[in-house]
């Protein structure tokens, strides 16, 4: 039996469009209107548990995210169209946007790009003065 190849770009291009548009159409269509706080709430936890699992169990799509060119414009895009959302009361755009933003930030993390930032927050032990003998 030939075994099936994967095309994780296409694949992950087609789950993205469909997310987006499977949000896009219950925003205007106006059923995402009539859900109350806790289902949206539901939604985008699907959303964003979804999209980390997806990243994070998934080697191939894993290392097709890390190795993706334009990773890093992609999450500025995707904090920006979040931040918008949040201001503006767009539900529906931070539903869209904020899953595959957080995916993408935890790219950006493995990659090491954010790991400066979190190397900020720890710094290394200095070495204690009684560690050495004191030169007489």
């Amino acid at each position: 039996m030939e075994r099936m190849t994967e095309d994780t770009g296409h694949t992950l291009a087609l789950a993205i469009a469909l997310w987006i548009g499977a949000i896009a159409a219950v925003t205007a269509s106006g059923i995402l209107a009539e859900f109350d706080a806790a289902e949206r709430s539901a939604l985008g936890a699907f959303g964003a548990i979804f999209a980390l699992a997806a990243y994070k169990l998934d080697e191939e799509m894993g290392r097709f995210v890390r190795g993706a060119r334009g990773l890093a414009g992609a999450a500025v895009v995707l904090d920006a169209a979040a931040a918008i959302a949040l201001f503006g009361h767009f539900t529906g755009l931070l539903l869209g946007a904020a899953p595959i933003a957080l995916a993408a930030h935890l790219a950006l993390y493995d990659r090491g790009l954010l790991a400066g930032a979190a190397g900020a927050l720890r710094s290394r032990a200095a070495k204690s003065p009684g560690a050495r003998q004191a030169a007489t």
